[in-house]
């Protein structure tokens, strides 16, 4: 059971991190990392966010299913791949409203400075 967690947070957290570059590369295409450059990086991030994804709900669900029976841990299963993409869409999203109210403050204070 530890195994799938720590597969589900790593897949979460690196979910986060394609996401938020996404949305940097929507808004400012050369402030994106290095790394999310390569097309290699981009699919080999997605193919191991899918794997750890899926590989964690397995766990989980089918500890879910000897417990609590067998349609239920099937039904976990979406549930936990629901979630886990809905949480790593929410960190992206959260660390890039960081990062441009952050750039925001920045902009007013050299304004102000420059007066």
């Amino acid at each position: 059971m530890f195994i799938a967690l720590f597969l589900f947070l790593v897949s979460i957290l690196l979910g986060a991190w394609r996401q938020y570059n996404g949305l940097i590369e929507a808004k400012e295409p050369y402030g994106v990392a290095r790394a999310w450059a390569s097309p290699i990086i981009r699919i080999s991030s997605w193919i191991v966010v899918a794997m750890l994804s899926i590989w964690s709900c397995m766990i989980f669900s089918s500890s879910l299913q000897q417990v609590l029976g067998e349609l239920i841990g099937q039904f976990m299963f979406g549930i936990l791949i629901a979630m886990r993409w809905i949480i790593s869409m929410g960190l992206g999203a959260k660390q890039y409203s960081k990062h441009y109210n952050f750039d925001e403050l920045v902009g007013k204070t050299r304004i102000e400075r420059d007066q």
